[in-house]
């Protein structure tokens, strides 16, 4: 089977703590939807940090803001441009995988987004890790981008750190509570793909 690296952006792993660091290694055969299933996981990793993770449509998702309901549903955005537009249109988003880790004092979300093509795009939702500024600067200033790729925008009020690479695309998008990473690794995915996703999350 052939398999598949997807992983968060390496800047929040480094940067932010470990509770960022987060790895799925998937063949492409084994997307599924866990939204529905039944299944509850707990593992310990050692005596002192231990973490449950449950379906997000199962758990207590109040303070989620990853959309739930993209799914075969046109991205709305009053700034998407025409080119944009025919990308999402032609590799829509056809499914999704939504779950809730809780590590006791943070409970993250993650939703993969599967489009028709099989490519993926991840979000993860964290508790941000100092102020707004600090998180953007961490960013910017990071050796594991090039400078290159790197730009930063606004998106529904809130800094966005855009990295556009190859193939690596993220957005880190950083509001006054929350660090959401956006990203892909797929080459049919573009950085204005990911930005029109990241515009669906409204605090």
């Amino acid at each position: 089977m052939k398999k598949k690296i997807l992983s968060t952006s390496l800047a929040a792993a480094l940067l932010l703590g470990g509770v960022y660091t987060f790895n799925a290694y998937a063949s492409d055969e084994t997307i599924t939807k866990t939204t529905t299933s039944e299944v509850k996981q707990t593992s310990d990793v050692s005596a002192d940090y231990s973490y449950t993770t449950t379906p997000l449509l199962e758990a207590d998702h109040a303070g989620n803001h990853i959309p739930l309901d993209l799914v075969n549903k046109p991205l709305s955005s009053n700034t998407i441009s025409k080119a944009v537009v025919s990308e999402i249109s032609e590799n829509p988003i056809v499914d999704l995988n939504a779950l809730a880790t809780d590590y006791g004092n943070e409970v993250q979300t993650r939703v993969d987004y599967k489009l028709k093509s099989g490519s993926e795009i991840q979000i993860f939702q964290n508790d941000i890790q100092g102020t707004p500024e600090s998180t953007v600067e961490m960013f910017k200033n990071s050796d594991l981008y090039a400078s290159s790729e790197i730009y930063v925008e606004e998106i529904n009020g809130h800094k966005a750190v855009i990295v556009d690479g190859e193939p690596r695309k993220v957005v880190n998008l950083v509001s006054n509570d929350h660090l959401y990473v956006i990203f892909s690794v797929d080459l049919d995915v573009s950085a204005d793909y990911l930005k029109e996703v990241a515009k669906q999350i409204i605090e």
